[in-house]
């Protein structure tokens, strides 16, 4: 990766002995620092950023069990017992209580 220091020190360095750079350079070396300071992500934001996209995940994982256990099971003829008792069981896994036991 180009130094971005070394280099404005060696353009400094030339300028002095009455070597010029080009106005485009500089711009150039701007808009590289802006794009190096926007790319930096701490630690900290960096692990918020992906616990945030685990959550998702595990929102929509529990939303698509759910919707499998509320949806029309055509594997069983029992439908009376069997809907009441995954209505509620996908009741329970909404509200995360099947996960309940394994939080410290």
């Amino acid at each position: 990766m180009t130094d971005l220091k070394d280099l404005e020190e060696r353009i400094a360095e030339n300028e002095a002995h009455g070597l010029y750079t080009s106005p485009a350079v500089r711009e150039l070396i701007e808009e590289l620092k802006r794009l190096r300071a926007q790319r930096i992500l701490s630690n900290e934001d960096f692990s918020r950023a992906f616990d945030m996209g685990l959550a998702a995940g595990e929102r929509r994982e529990r939303a698509a069990v759910v919707a499998f256990l509320r949806g029309d099971p055509d594997w069983c003829e029992c439908t009376t017992c069997l809907d009441a008792a995954l209505y509620e069981h996908a009741s329970a896994i909404e509200r995360g209580e099947h996960r309940r036991e394994e939080e410290p």
